[in-house]
Order: C-alpha cells, then sequence, then structure tokens
C-alpha cells in the first residue's frame, strides 16, 4: 500500500511539472469566451487594445510617480449577470504589465457595470501599464488562479 502512494505522488508531481491540467481557452481578440462567473458562467471577450500616453495619467494623483510608462486601454464586453471568477492580466512577450485602477472616473477607460441580466451586454476597460521599452500587450489571460487560465486572447 506503501509503495501504491508512493506511486500515485510521483505521477502527480510529473503531471504537475509536465504543464497537465486545466487547458485554457485561446481566442482572437473579439471573441467570446465562456468562462465561470460569481453567479454561474459569463462570456466574455477582450475587443481591442488601445495606446495612450504618459500625458493621459498627468491628471491622476502622484501622476508623477507613472513617469516613462504607457498605458493601454484594454477593452472587453461581458455577456452575462454576474463577474469573472478571476483576474485579468496583459502581457508583451513574458513581460507581465502592472494593472493600473483608478478611483472614481477616467474618461479615457471607464469600468464596466457588471450586467444584471444572462442576456445583457456591457462593455467596460481596464488600464495596464509598460515600463518604458515595453511594447503593446499581445495577449490578455483571464487568471483563474496561479496554475489555470480560464482563456488567453491574443
Amino acid at each position: 500500500m506503501r509503495r501504491f502512494m508512493i506511486g500515485l505522488a510521483v505521477i502527480a508531481g510529473l503531471f504537475a511539472l509536465s504543464g497537465c491540467g486545466p487547458e485554457y481557452q485561446r481566442m482572437r481578440f473579439g471573441e467570446m469566451a465562456q468562462v465561470p462567473g460569481t453567479e454561474g458562467h459569463i462570456n466574455l471577450a477582450v475587443i481591442r487594445i488601445e495606446a495612450g500616453s504618459n500625458a493621459d495619467l498627468a491628471a491622476l494623483e502622484d501622476a508623477s510617480q507613472y513617469a516613462g510608462q504607457t498605458p493601454y486601454y484594454v477593452h472587453y464586453a461581458q455577456v452575462g449577470a454576474g463577474a469573472a471568477d478571476g483576474d485579468f492580466r496583459a502581457y508583451q512577450g513574458d513581460n507581465q504589465l502592472a494593472r493600473l485602477t483608478v478611483p472614481g472616473d477616467f474618461d479615457k477607460c471607464l469600468p464596466g457595470e457588471s450586467p444584471t441580466a444572462d442576456d445583457q451586454r456591457v462593455e467596460g476597460c481596464m488600464i495596464f501599464l509598460a515600463d518604458s521599452g515595453t511594447g503593446r500587450p499581445d495577449r490578455v489571460d483571464l487568471a483563474v488562479d496561479h496554475n489555470y487560465s480560464g482563456a488567453r486572447w491574443t
């Protein structure tokens, strides 16, 4: 029995190292993916990514902390009540961009309200910051946990 348990542990470890596990949905920008939500499944799409300029950030409190960074506005659409059960992450190659949450209204990028009905569509926007020399994001992931991405848009 002990050998059997050790064998199971070894097999589980090999699966973890090999990257086996839940596969994410591969989507193109504009395509809807069905993902887990807080009230069941919802449909999400990353519609487009828009480049801003550092001057856009001048109106923010402590704007000097963003010197040299470029904001990218990730526009998304959601159909279905509730919110996505996960976090959005934007990448340029292997570089993960920092997500910026702005309290109040930021005219360049307004967050969407959560839909209240299963067939309601809302659009919103998220801000990601790229350091100098880092280009436009080439993919956006919905990360459900550290090892699994619910969807990936490229």
